[in-house]
């Protein structure tokens, strides 16, 4: 348990560089275990800790938050007889008669527990409590100063995630708070969250977008009928950031609303909660002050705890004591993105931007490039930075030297270099096409094509793709075609699947043992590049994949080209037949999800859902099919001429149907002249979170062009008037 203790475990990747938060980790898991009491001997029961997530992403004062039940809840026991508490592994350790005697009279005198849980449990204290008592025994055992600093500041963190302490009784029920009870508000949220642009830290982009909304929530003229609700939204969700300042100004408007005192119970126990963790806070900066100048502390771990400092003062209120943390933060030799980000906010909040070292912020921004760049030599270390010099803005610097290195003698240096390249100029690509006629670095060359989508001559690709039998490497070659698009693209395509779905090769195709990945995902991005050809003739071809695939039980190759055919054919029509099962949604029919033996039933039902539709629409051109789904789908996006069709399209791009989002990022492309990562918008596969910056684009490229678009009858698509 011990490597759960630490608040300061972010993972700082090549030192200082930048900061990685990971979103892989299995989700919390724990086990219930019997503890006995080193004090007391008391038989409790007790949950363990298997695993933890960070998935909900860190709060600004490097707080985790897991998605589901969080870890800090089951980190520290509680005897729920002597009142003794600590982590798990304090409960394995034989203390001696005098340590006994000394704890018990203790805890007998000084420790006042009121208890809520289950009796004979380790939670029959509640959490909270848990952690100040902890902390308090390990201030009177005189441990060192950070290891009380971190329980004080868990105890607070544990407030910040219970939300409320003192919860409501039967008699004093919480208020119900709904989307149906605060409308204008959960659509200024949703409108937002389009405007700020995703990072990987879900808790941070949170309070960006309740910033953002909170800024302008006069201009936002929410109904009388709607403010208590919205106003108590706005108050717990800032809670649950620990942005307590600002939950506290929502609960006044909510109180101030509320005509028949219904939430009178609740702000109180909100209150009560944000009492208790400002209270924890001042305790743990305290003791963790003590530990910046008493600790050894290696330079990574001296800047967390500086800035977990610095944000622990900022929310207590206590903004001298913050700047002058934050400001010692910047005396570090290097700094993460991530922490001089945190800080910048900080000062803004804080009402002293003009106080925030801007030019100490650039010069550690040229650091993590000049750094990035040289740990590209190394085989390990360079793959590592690839992901953040991919990223980087500043090409100017970064470009040139990915070039020396890609054009210079070391292998693994120019490897690392091309795992960088992002950049769509004429010389990058230049030095990229010429990589693939030489045969290094195909794959990674290929990868880099198809994300930077931009356009290539088709045929030096078409020719290679041709010529490579079902394989990986075939399937990257199809996918990068897909991204350059054009006629002798798609035609390349188109005739690919001909040749490969004729009726007998189905049936082949259909028995691919399980163990040939490679092969099995060829033919599935095959199906799927027929997706993007532009053409209905690709409905004959998937037709004849569903007619003639033998389908022998729903985990056979067979079953799975049916499906895959039959939801590219969603795609080319734009309309739900019901191929794509696992897809739900309100307003399209529903079938059971089969079992391990049954299917004949929802995929007869789509199949003949599939007659019938092409039986009355199948002579229409498909641009009509395309807009027809949208009509049934509940958009309005015509006349195309209409701005208002852009902002339709844009909510398009969060539909759980995925020709919907396909079709509203196409269009959107065509109608703004505009493909921001089209390698995402134009991949039938992209999951919806990875349209998640795409969003934020389109939605600040038309906030910013709204007033100045023309429609241009004879492009068919938008302009931007001269704003002067």
């Amino acid at each position: 348990m011990k490597q759960l203790r630490g608040i300061f475990s972010i993972h700082l990747v090549l030192t200082f560089v930048l900061l990685i938060i990971s979103n892989t980790c299995l989700a919390t898991s724990s086990k219930t275990v019997e503890a006995v009491c080193p004090v007391c001997a008391n038989q409790f029961s007790a949950s363990k800790l298997m695993s933890t997530n960070n998935l909900g992403g860190y709060d600004s004062d490097l707080c985790s938050n897991a998605r589901g039940y969080s870890p800090l809840m089951s980190m520290i026991w509680g005897c729920p007889v002597c009142n003794f508490c600590g982590y798990s592994d304090e409960f394995e350790e034989k203390l001696s008669d005098t340590r006994k005697n000394e704890l018990k009279s203790w805890l007998a005198n000084d420790i006042k527990v009121e208890k809520k849980g289950p009796e004979n449990r380790y939670d029959a204290i509640p959490a909270q409590t848990r952690y100040e008592v902890a902390a308090r025994i390990a201030e009177m055992s005189k441990k060192p100063a950070l290891e009380t600093g971190r329980l004080w500041l868990n105890a607070a963190w544990t407030c910040r995630h219970l939300g409320l302490i003192d919860v409501a009784s039967e008699a004093a029920p919480l208020t119900e708070i709904s989307p149906e009870k605060c409308k204008t508000l959960f659509q200024a949220l949703d409108d937002n969250s389009r405007k700020i642009k995703p990072s990987e830290n879900r808790a941070g982009d949170m309070v960006k977008i309740l910033a953002a909304t909170a800024a302008r929530v006069d201009e936002l003229q929410i109904p009388e009928a709607e403010q208590v609700a919205a106003y108590m939204m706005l108050a717990k969700l800032f809670r649950s950031s620990g942005e307590n300042q600002q939950a506290e100004n929502f609960i006044v408007r909510a109180l101030a609303a509320d005509k028949s005192g219904q939430i009178a119970r609740e702000a109180e126990a909100i209150r009560f909660s944000m009492k208790e963790e400002a209270r924890f806070q001042a305790k743990a900066a305290e003791w963790l002050e003590k530990a910046l100048t008493q600790a050894e502390l290696q330079e990574q771990e001296k800047i967390e705890l500086t800035l977990t400092l610095a944000e622990t003062c900022r929310r207590i209120g206590d903004n001298d004591r913050a700047e002058k943390f934050f400001l010692q933060l910047f005396d570090s030799k290097k700094l993460p993105e991530f922490f001089v980000e945190i800080a910048r906010n900080a000062f803004t909040a804080m009402g002293r931007s003009q106080f925030f070292p801007e030019e100490k912020a650039k010069i550690f921004a040229a650091q993590r490039v000049q750094e990035a760049l040289s740990l590209l030599k190394d085989p390990r270390d360079g793959r590592y930075v690839a992901g953040y010099l991919r990223e980087c803005p500043d090409r100017a610097t970064v470009f040139p030297e990915l070039v020396k290195l890609i054009r210079g003698s070391d292998e693994n240096a120019a490897e690392n270099a091309l795992r960088c390249m992002s950049d769509t100029s004429e010389e990058a690509l230049k030095i990229q096409l010429e990589l693939f006629e030489k045969g290094r670095f195909v794959d990674i060359v290929l990868k880099n094509l198809r994300e930077s989508g931009s356009q290539l001559p088709a045929e030096p690709f078409v020719k290679a793709f041709s010529a490579e039998t079902a394989s990986e490497r075939a399937s990257k070659l199809l996918e990068l075609l897909v991204a350059i698009g054009g006629k002798v693209a798609k035609d390349a395509i188109l005739a690919r699947a001909e040749k490969e779905f004729s009726p007998d090769a189905i049936l082949t195709l259909s028995k691919i043992e399980s163990e040939d990945y490679d092969r099995r995902g060829f033919y599935r991005n095959l199906i799927v590049g027929l997706i993007t050809c532009d053409d209905l003739r690709v409905i004959e071809v998937l037709q004849r994949v569903i007619e003639n695939a033998h389908v022998d039980g729903i985990n056979s190759f067979g079953h799975s080209l049916v499906v895959e055919a039959g939801t590219a054919i969603e795609f080319v029509i734009n309309h739900y037949l019901g191929f794509s099962i696992v897809i739900k949604r309100d307003r399209a029919p529903q079938f059971e999800q089969p079992d391990d033996t049954l299917y004949e039933k929802p995929f007869a039902i789509a199949r003949n859902n599939l007659k019938e539709w092409l039986a009355v629409n199948g002579a229409k051109p498909r641009e009509q099919m395309i807009a027809d789904g949208f009509v049934a789908a509940g958009y309005s996006i015509t006349p195309a001429s209409d701005p208002r069709c852009l902002k339709e399209l844009i909510a398009g791009l969060s539909d759980r149907l995925y020709p919907i989002r396909y079709h509203s990022y196409n269009a959107l492309a065509r109608l703004t002249g505009v493909s921001y990562k089209p390698f995402i918008g134009r991949d039938p596969k992209a999951y919806p979170k990875a349209y998640r910056e795409i969003i934020w684009f389109y939605t600040d490229w038309l906030d910013k062009n709204m007033p100045n678009l023309i429609f241009n009858e004879a492009s068919g698509c938008f302009e931007i008037r001269d704003k002067k």
